[in-house]
């Protein structure tokens, strides 16, 4: 164990060999910034809650270290990510082949046999080997890496653990230049903001924000035609009004009353 985290080295000594031409390790995992403790709001890692402008910054920062460092020609950089963030994808996910029988069987503590993926997550192939404007339609899995870095470094199958590894696609394919592009595109920074900190602009956003729903009035005698709660009118005039989750929860409880009751005549949205 200690061998391997003294091979743990923070980013600035990453930057600090690649600027000096002494980095001589032939494949790096780059470990972004979490900052779990305090719900991921300052790390780097473009994770719920974080500020993704960070995770750019980040990729810029190591892009723009190997295209300008002499080992360019030879490197390849991938960007991949962990999960999907929670959007909606409408591709189903495809059935995948099976890791070996004795560790399928061992993992299997809720009737998953492991044999399907999970929604897509974004990867970008970063090479001067690889064509302008080149977008792989191919399925690749997170193994595509163990098998992308067993054929680079020539490893003869070491990196083959199980057969998932094995039937994975690799990232060489686009790889298919004969010799490396001269050109070396220039990364943009990250867009700023302009106007205080990203949890002002939120506010803000939410303070200007204008709900369409409306509902007119009801039609029991009992009640007679008059106005429904003017939460439920969401008046954008209001200058104050109860947070959103209040808010939802008090217009939901109030729908759920009169829907029961027959008192909604028109609900518009």
């Amino acid at each position: 164990m200690q061998n391997l985290l003294s091979r743990f080295v923070p980013m600035a000594t990453l930057l600090s060999r690649l600027a000096s031409g002494s980095l001589t390790e032939k494949f790096i995992f780059i470990e972004p910034t979490y900052d779990a403790k305090n719900d991921f709001r300052n790390g780097n890692s473009m994770h719920p809650a974080g500020d993704v402008r960070k995770g750019e910054a980040l990729v810029k920062q190591v892009y723009d270290a190997i295209s300008t460092s002499a080992l360019w020609p030879s490197s390849v950089l991938l960007v991949v990510f962990d999960e999907h963030g929670g959007f909606f994808d409408h591709v189903t996910p495809p059935i995948a082949d099976l890791p070996d029988s004795a560790e399928n069987a061992r993992l299997k503590t809720h009737n998953f046999s492991f044999d399907r993926m999970g929604v897509r997550v974004p990867a970008i192939v970063v090479s001067p080997f690889v064509p302008a404007g080149t977008i792989d339609h191919s399925v690749y899995d997170h193994t595509s890496i163990l098998k992308t870095t067993d054929k680079l470094l020539g490893l003869d199958g070491l990196l083959h653990l199980t057969a998932r590894v094995r039937a994975a696609n690799d990232f060489t394919k686009m790889l298919s230049l004969s010799t490396p592009r001269a050109e070396i595109l220039v990364c943009p920074s990250p867009v700023t903001i302009a106007g205080g900190s990203r949890h002002r602009q939120a506010r803000a956003l939410r303070a200007r924000r204008t709900h369409s729903c409306r509902c007119t009035h009801t039609t029991e005698a009992a009640f007679g035609r008059r106005p429904l709660s003017p939460i439920l009118r969401c008046d954008a005039e209001r200058s104050r009004r109860p947070s959103r989750s209040a808010s939802f929860r008090t217009r939901r409880e109030i729908l759920s009353m009169a829907m029961t009751r027959g008192l909604i005549s028109h609900f518009a949205e």
